[in-house]
């Protein structure tokens, strides 16, 4: 079975710096491997739109606002976070990573400390995992998508085993 895509910020902001005319080398490879992947869908989820929308909301300009609106309808679709995603497998790759990254930390000198007060002072800093980008390998995680990111991800990679499938449109 062929998998979808799921496309995080960089990719998105480079998609639509690509529409706006950008020709970069990254920008060049950008078009090729949206052109290979044609037949296939492309998917976004709230974190990325969300991120693209907080800039647009501190750009300076309207023009900026139109070309985002007219970029996120290039999309297949905006899929929710559900249940099935923060259950099945945020939780899950939150769990792996506290237990491959930190457990052996948060047990030295912890004492009588629950797991769950262990978790309470853990951050997702500290297991070096941005939160947004544990949401995103949640999504393609649940909806069985390919993440394109140029993020490195080395820990949410390390973990999650063949449950995730990683690309990067922009380096060759």
């Amino acid at each position: 079975m062929e998998r979808d895509y799921l496309l995080d910020t960089t990719i998105l902001s480079a998609f639509g710096q690509l529409k706006r005319g950008g020709d970069s080398p990254q920008h060049t490879l950008l078009a090729k491997n949206l052109d290979l992947r044609k037949d296939r869908r492309i998917f976004l989820c709230p974190i990325p739109v969300g991120e693209i929308q907080r800039g647009v909301l501190l750009a300076p300009t309207g023009k900026i606002i139109t070309d985002i609106n007219e970029l996120l309808k290039s999309f297949t679709a905006v899929l929710p976070i559900n249940s099935a995603v923060a259950k099945d497998c945020y939780a899950e790759l939150y769990a792996r990573l506290f237990k491959n990254y930190l457990i052996t930390n948060s047990r030295k000198g912890s004492g009588k400390k629950r797991m769950k007060e262990q978790l309470d002072d853990v951050a997702t800093f500290e297991m070096h995992v941005q939160e947004n980008d544990l949401w995103l390998a949640a999504i393609a995680m649940s909806y069985k998508l390919i993440l394109v990111t140029a993020d490195r991800m080395e820990r949410i990679k390390a973990v999650s085993g063949e449950d995730i499938v990683f690309e990067n449109w922009l380096v060759p």
